[in-house]
């Protein structure tokens, strides 16, 4: 009896996801566990921007408070104490002032042992400072969303060690971890969207071996997460665009776009993949990728619209008080000396950003984004099937670099949520140039460079130049 074909509609069929191969997770995960334990050792105590301020926040958390919405502080505060302290009483309204400024005091004092002043060229050298305000007046992280201190608070309070420094060790350990679930993400979108696992493998190796990504798993920051949650959101996006079971792939997209959110404000780019992921999700008829866009849009706004009342409540800066704060952020933003920044912190800095390759260097480094561009274009002419999703990789990281122009300064950091997608246009661009084997010799130039940045940035600037 001649069997039937299978008439089901298009919402039932299947396409046949695969993981990862497990000794390419393996290899990604080993270079990137060595790559970041070599940054914990040659990084010194309170190297990370804001690594002060993003400490102090998990620690006030690991001993039970809770950061609420912005509490109300008398204007006699503000006058009289500093301002990192006042935005700490502000947010944490249960806190007893002579905690919050004795905490503050034993971290300028670890910053002040750690030699914090030498290895920061911009830090005032200060013999006996009382709050870490006189390092840097004005910085504070108390404006910033709870969920990566809430994470660090847990984590820290399971171990409770005893000294400050072990406990920003134990806190480090932390974005370690969301460092290596970022690789892993990282490989397996990169293996949903190109179907490839060398692809996949020369991605999840890219991520690991970026020196300015790397630094992010030895520092106290909340950066570390949201990098993490962006490129879980992103391997979300492509299980939906690929034809996994629309309901947990699209649930899990929406849940780690959220979490995002509520983790840092540089995130916000994360939204453009709910309604974007359902519209080009493969073998499904167009009524219901419609339907699902339609869906991504009104679950993007809601969220958005969320986002954007809880920012307040905690008086994010990165909120725009007015059209006219907005228009002059973005023509800051738009400047050549913004974007240089950008690129400068891209190729690598240390020093809370103010040490790094000499500027000739970074200079003849723009080189290799020009030449990865031209590959990619051969790519896309040699290979039309990919084409739909390397327009989807490239929109994605144009609306990051957007935001980071809305902001008005130029940080590779707040790049970093859509690392998935930069990685693969990376690997893709070299592969653009000479198949497998620009691949391999991109990936191999990568650990070079790690390397050279190790040795000739890190390890001279933070310790050689000190005598140490």
């Amino acid at each position: 009896m001649e069997s039937k074909r299978s008439s089901a509609p298009p919402r039932y069929r299947r396409y046949p996801l695969q993981r990862m191969s497990r000794p390419g997770l393996a290899t990604v995960l080993l270079v990137a566990l060595l790559h970041a334990l070599a940054w914990h050792c040659l990084l010194p105590a309170w190297q990370g921007e804001d690594e002060p301020w993003h400490f102090e926040l998990c620690e006030l958390v690991s001993r039970g408070h809770v950061p609420r919405g912005g509490h109300e502080v008398e204007l006699a505060t503000w006058t009289r104490e500093p301002h990192a302290l006042g935005e700490v009483l502000r947010r944490f309204p249960g806190l007893e002032r002579d905690e919050a400024a004795e905490l503050q005091r034993e971290i300028a004092a670890s910053m002040h042992c750690a030699r914090w002043p030498e290895r920061v060229d911009f830090a005032p050298y200060i013999a006996a400072p009382a709050s870490y305000a006189g390092y840097a007046p004005g910085y504070s992280a108390a404006t910033q969303p709870p969920l990566a201190y809430l994470a660090g608070g847990a984590w820290l309070a399971g171990f409770d060690p005893h000294t400050l420094e072990a406990r920003l060790c134990v806190l480090r350990g932390l974005s370690l971890v969301w460092f290596l679930v970022t690789c892993l993400a990282v490989c397996e979108a990169a293996r949903a969207w190109f179907r490839d696992d060398r692809v996949a493998l020369a991605a999840g190796l890219t991520a690991a071996l970026l020196p300015f990504h790397a630094r992010q798993a030895a520092i106290v920051t909340n950066d570390a997460l949201a990098t993490a949650l962006g490129a879980l959101a992103c391997w979300s996006a492509a299980r939906v665009q690929r034809g996994a079971p629309f309901g947990w792939s699209f649930a899990s997209l929406v849940a780690c776009v959220a979490a995002a959110l509520w983790t840092k404000t540089t995130s916000a780019a994360l939204l453009v993949l709910l309604p974007l992921a359902p519209l080009l999700r493969t073998e499904a008829a167009p009524q219901l990728r419609r339907r699902g866009a339609l869906l991504g849009a009104l679950c993007a706004a809601a969220l958005a619209t969320g986002a954007w009342f809880a920012w307040r409540s905690y008086h994010s800066p990165a909120l725009p008080a007015s059209f006219a704060t907005a228009s002059e952020r973005l023509a800051t933003g738009a400047r050549a000396s913004s974007w240089s920044e950008l690129w400068s912190t891209l190729v690598g800095r240390t020093g809370w950003n103010t040490r790094g390759f000499a500027p000739w260097v970074e200079r003849a480094l723009l080189a290799v984004p020009l030449v990865l561009a031209l590959g990619l274009a051969r790519f896309a002419y040699l290979d039309p099937r990919s084409r739909g999703v390397l327009a989807l990789c490239t929109a994605l990281v144009a609306a990051q670099a957007l935001l980071v122009a809305l902001r008005g300064v130029g940080s590779a950091r707040y790049a970093l949520p859509m690392l998935a997608p930069l990685a693969c246009l990376c690997v893709l661009g070299a592969r653009g140039l000479r198949a497998e084997s620009g691949q391999r010799r991109w990936i191999a130039l990568l650990a070079a460079y790690a390397l050279a940045f190790g040795v000739l940035v890190l390890w001279r600037s933070q310790w050689l130049e000190l005598g140490t």
